[in-house]
């Protein structure tokens, strides 16, 4: 009959997956809905050359960014991950010849190799499950928070008068050294018809990319640092291979915004710089808040796997895993 407190922990973490995903599609909904939330309407000078950029098309579209993170996962993190995992299962039997002396049944040898393989699964999936759901919530948040900040910031993009076409700054109601070209215009009477580009050329700040790109990415470097560090693939260079690749994604999106005009550099300062703080905040403590509940649901499943065992054989395997397990946190 499943414990008490198992029952409470599957029954938290169900609640955990329901509530990620109302968010997650909360966050989606009104991403699509930007433009009709009310954004500060923030007053330009004509003259203010930092938003006077011509139009550009993205280098990188948004949705680029969710597909080149499953391809860098099946690339890198995976197999990384999933080699870690055999060396793990192949390394409770690197004693088997040692016993071959000692006078214990090599069944119980065998099943005590058997439950170690299967706690060291269970953790495992353990571990992958609350990786995902962390880096689920953390994505979450770093949308919220960058969408809450534009929509309060309203500053103007680089190509705001490009793309709004202010009558105020009309070049034939303009000259040379006049005052109008020092003109503060308050509220942009704009002459273009495409209202959802308006509306996008009011929220710069900080960059919606940059800020996505680097929380994707430095969650990726930190999480595979905090699985594979101590393992060979670090000693062979894939290790840090696999990380300076996902830095360099994330930076080479912060830089196309620039390059297309659809930031100022302060803007892809800001979105790395809030990315990186959730990605460190997801992957450093979160963790460090939940793990109690995850021990408690390890040490129920260990002790279910080493009852019965009167020789003590599963018992000593586990505890040498759980030390094992120990040095690599």
């Amino acid at each position: 009959m499943p414990h008490p407190t198992v029952n409470a922990f599957c029954a938290v973490e169900v609640f955990n997956c329901v509530l990620l995903l109302v968010l997650l599609l909360a966050e989606y909904l009104t991403a699509k809905t930007a433009n009709l939330l009310p954004v500060f309407h923030r007053g330009f000078f004509c003259d203010d050359e930092t938003i006077r950029y011509p139009y550009k098309d993205s280098t990188v579209p948004y949705w680029t960014i969710g597909m080149a993170y499953p391809a860098f996962l099946v690339l890198f993190m995976l197999p990384l991950v999933v080699i870690q995992l055999r060396s793990q299962m192949s390394s409770g039997n690197g004693n088997k010849a040692k016993r071959k002396g000692e006078n214990k049944p090599i069944c119980r040898n065998n099943e005590a190799d058997e439950a170690v393989h299967r706690i060291q699964i269970n953790q495992f999936l353990s571990t992958y499950y609350y990786s995902v759901t962390n880096f689920l919530f953390g994505f979450y948040v770093s949308g919220l928070l960058t969408n809450i900040v534009k929509h309060a910031a309203g500053r103007l993009r680089p190509n705001f008068v490009s793309v709004c076409d202010p009558a105020a700054c009309k070049s034939s109601n303009l000259s040379e050294g006049s005052a109008l070209t020092q003109l503060y215009v308050l509220h942009a009477d704009c002459l273009s018809d495409d209202h959802d580009a308006i509306a996008d050329s009011r929220r710069s700040f900080p960059s919606g990319h940059s800020s996505c790109a680097f929380y994707i990415f430095v969650f990726t470097a930190i999480y595979l640092q905090q699985t594979l560090s101590r393992s060979c693939l670090a000693k062979c260079l894939l290790l840090p291979l696999a990380q300076a690749t996902s830095l360099l994604f994330a930076v080479l999106v912060a830089v196309s915004r620039v390059c297309d005009n659809k930031h100022h550099y302060t803007d892809v300062i800001a979105g790395a710089l809030l990315g990186t703080a959730i990605a460190y905040f997801s992957t450093v403590c979160l963790p460090k808040m939940r793990q109690g509940r995850s021990a408690v649901h390890t040490d129920r499943t260990s002790n279910r796997m080493c009852l019965n065992d009167p020789n003590g054989v599963m018992a000593e395997k586990v505890s040498m895993h759980t030390i094992a397990e120990d040095d690599l946190t």
